[in-house]
């Protein structure tokens, strides 16, 4: 199994380089015996993925095992529906809006809940979006996302390139979307914390990069590269990234986390952007007086 895996990184992984280091630290472990005693499939793909990652820098490289076909489903959260949670109003019109990830928009159920979660904080003078315990998921919801906070000629977020066949794609803000947008102009905040991961962490950067949004919270957790899952014997599987997004505004790929503009205690992050809000709010009715 860990020689289909290190075949699975030198034809995948985006960096060969990094690959290499990776695969020499998981043949050192072996061959010291490291993992002799990890009889439980669970501990060993743990102690794997986190030799990958502490050799490679890279969040997102992991072992997994499979989910038994007549294993229970996860059981679901009351507090989310198709990664959105439920948007409440604070003191000033100023709407939050949790985020919680970016599941694939493979049917109406999922494509109406996004348009009604975005159009639900839609009519909010400002509005702070909390990405603090966003996981990722898949890019092309992010770029929907994005599109809400948007306005005008469509704005080139990402162009994705595949390592292993060169295969690429760009992602774009939508010109037509469901329900109603929050727009361009009024004040955005953005939730950040070490647990924001991957998509979130990139919808982040997007917002911040353009302008567009203000970040208060904590850095995010670094993962910067796109992912694909290679079933390896024995019922593992490797979580591999195998292509990088180069930013539409910058012309480079995110490298790390993402730093946000006001650093703060996760906990503390949404009474700090709600302060901000209020003060944004006040500057533009003095200007408009």
């Amino acid at each position: 199994m860990l020689d289909a895996l290190a075949a699975t990184l030198r034809e995948r992984y985006v960096n060969p380089p990094v690959a290499e280091k990776a695969i020499a630290a998981v043949q050192e472990r072996l061959q010291s015996g490291a993992y002799d005693a990890l009889t439980d499939d669970e501990v060993f793909a743990q102690a794997v993925s986190a030799d990958l990652r502490a050799a490679s820098s890279d969040q997102h490289l992991a072992l997994e095992l499979p989910r038994p076909a007549d294993a229970p489903p996860e059981p679901k959260r009351t507090d989310r529906k198709f990664g959105f949670g439920k948007s409440e109003r604070l003191e000033g019109n100023v709407a939050v809006l949790p985020i919680f990830g970016f599941v694939p928009l493979k049917g109406e159920p999922e494509q109406q809940q996004l348009a009604d979660s975005l159009s639900s904080v839609a009519d909010a003078d400002a509005l702070i979006v909390d990405l603090r315990d966003n996981n990722g998921g898949r890019a092309p919801t992010m770029a929907v996302v994005a599109s809400y906070f948007f306005e005008g000629p469509p704005i080139l977020l990402l162009r994705v390139e595949r390592r292993y066949d060169g295969a690429s794609y760009e992602l774009w803000t939508q010109a037509e979307l469901r329900g109603t947008r929050f727009g361009a102009t009024k004040p955005l905040f953005v939730l950040t914390s070490a647990r924001t991961f991957s998509g979130g962490e990139g919808l982040a950067y997007e917002l911040q990069v353009r302008g567009r949004a203000q970040l208060v919270g904590e850095a995010t957790r670094g993962g910067d590269s796109l992912v694909e899952r290679h079933e390896l014997p024995g019922g593992f599987a490797l979580v591999v990234p195998t292509s990088i997004a180069i930013n539409g505004a910058t012309g480079q790929s995110r490298e790390g986390p993402v730093v946000p503009d006001v650093s703060v205690p996760a906990e503390q992050a949404l009474a700090e952007a709600h302060r901000r809000a209020l003060e944004a709010l006040a500057q533009r009715g003095s200007s408009r007086r």
